[in-house]
């Protein structure tokens, strides 16, 4: 059941990232925390909302030819507590419990519109860099069911 209590709650926020090609971050002296290894989006139906993020990042991960188990970090959008349960039951990564969201998630921080996706980012490179990783990857329901997902590497290509 989807409440009050098992929802992400809207939040306000504002964040910037820079993104540039790494030579134009090495010219500009600017430290590299992490580099995009590929992206993908995917068409969701608005009845399965919870595999929204789990298909479209099976879709990057077949695009760069990794699989799941080689992320060190996932940040799974957590839109309800029910889809992000669902979504992790139904795409079998139970086994990868302690690698979702592992600074917390939009149920602990709230759901900041037009910026969850950079705060994402933001938390999965973050945590890589605590756990020394390689690879993090980052899901989001985009709503109307979209969904995309991104896979970022630690440090400079």
């Amino acid at each position: 059941t989807i409440t009050a209590a098992t929802a992400a709650r809207p939040a306000v926020g504002i964040a910037a990232m820079l993104l540039a090609p790494v030579e134009v971050a090495q010219s500009l002296g600017a430290p590299i925390r992490a580099t995009v290894v590929g992206a993908a989006m995917t068409g969701t139906d608005f009845l399965r909302p919870e595999m929204g993020p789990i298909w479209a990042a099976e879709k990057v991960l077949r695009r760069v030819g990794l699989a799941v188990e080689a992320m060190d970090v996932i940040e799974l959008h957590e839109v309800t507590a029910v889809e992000t349960l669902g979504g992790i039951r139904n795409g079998a990564w139970t086994g990868l419990l302690s690698r979702i969201n592992p600074l917390g998630g939009a149920l602990a921080f709230g759901n900041p519109w037009g910026m969850t996706g950079i705060r994402m980012v933001g938390s999965a490179i973050t945590a890589l860099e605590r756990v020394q990783g390689k690879y993090a990857l980052v899901t989001l329901s985009a709503g109307d069911g979209q969904s995309c997902a991104l896979i970022v590497k630690r440090g400079e290509t």
